[in-house]
């Protein structure tokens, strides 16, 4: 039918004929206090979200579909804020990179490289949460000298070659198209992200240690791989893309020495790196933009913590060579 006008006070168009179910009342956001009375309203968005998607299909509808997938995300990261059980918000971390994370594989670098650039750091951010949630299993059952779970590694260490990968990507769709170079590993061209550790894994004493040294770096981020134009939004997350690297480095479980000494020299060479790396960014933002951006105020509490740990690393390592103790257990 056509829309009918109705009244003669404000123009209200009624379709008559269009199927719609009736919209319950919400709380006000001052009312959502508790993680059930926003469970309700994540349900209804939830149910708005499939159905559009049925309409906003990947194939025809890139972007909206895209988008749609990432307000689904967000409203179970909103959730999340008020359920208290660390498991249970690690469960919900763990759902919404199932939601994105097949996206990274399935656009186009062409045509959606803005999409995929925000698509891969949420799932690396998501992936560090999953790892720092893992650690403090790890590290609980360390201080009352148990071994750590098979199960907490294996999670532990995919996670953050899950994380890894994703900066990495993130990293790669900023920089220069290098003649010869490989492209940096990114969903696509990394393999199943879900067969780490399943081939050419160790087992010591019963734990399960998935390989993590194919993710090695071969060196450090330079500045100059990157364009001289860099908008000045865009630098931060770049620059913390890297620093969130070397965290997930010193939080990996390592099953031997001379293991663990190799993913921490990997942290190291990262943390040194970095605060110059900042400098090398900061020269190369669009002069347009570039008026009273400086490192300082970008990277302050990052760039002290990148100081502190390029001292504390090298008596990590030679402690853990001299006595062969902290192969186990992500200790930064």
């Amino acid at each position: 039918e056509l829309p009918v006008v109705a009244g003669d006070g404000p123009r209200r168009v009624e379709f008559r004929s269009l199927p719609a179910e009736p919209v319950p009342i919400l709380l006000t956001p001052r009312e959502i206090i508790t993680f059930e009375s926003a469970r309700d309203i994540y349900k209804f968005g939830e149910r708005a979200c499939l159905q559009a998607l049925q309409h906003y299909q990947l194939d025809g509808y890139v972007t909206n579909h895209v988008r749609i997938m990432q307000l689904r995300s967000r409203l179970l990261g909103l959730l999340s804020k008020l359920e208290e059980d660390a498991s249970r918000v690690a469960a919900m971390n763990t759902k919404r990179c199932g939601l994105l994370a097949p996206l990274l594989s399935q656009l186009s670098a062409t045509h959606y490289a803005h999409l995929l650039k925000e698509i891969s750091f949420e799932v690396g951010s998501l992936q560090s949460d999953l790892v720092d949630f893992r650690a403090k299993r790890v590290e609980k059952r360390q201080r009352h000298g148990k071994a750590p779970k098979s199960g907490d590694v294996v999670a532990l260490n995919r996670a953050a070659a899950a994380a890894i990968i994703a900066f990495e990507s993130f990293a790669g769709y900023y920089q220069k198209p290098q003649p010869g170079c490989c492209m940096v590993p990114t969903y696509s061209n990394a393999g199943d992200l879900e067969s780490l550790g399943e081939e050419n894994v160790e087992v010591i004493e019963g734990v399960i240690f998935p390989p993590l040294r194919s993710l090695i770096r071969r060196g450090p981020p330079r500045s100059i791989d990157f364009p001289a134009d860099l908008h000045a939004s865009d630098v931060g997350p770049l620059w913390r893309a890297y620093f969130h690297i070397a965290r997930m480095w010193g939080r990996t479980v390592s099953p031997t020495p001379q293991q663990r000494v190799e993913v921490l020299s990997q942290a190291l060479q990262l943390y040194e790196a970095l605060p110059a790396f900042a400098q090398g960014l900061v020269e190369r933002i669009d002069k347009d933009e570039a008026e009273g951006v400086t490192v300082p105020g970008l990277f302050e509490q990052e760039i002290e913590i990148c100081t502190q740990m390029a001292g504390l690393l090298p008596i990590k390592m030679s402690r853990v060579q001299h006595d062969g103790v902290a192969a186990l257990g992500p200790a930064l």
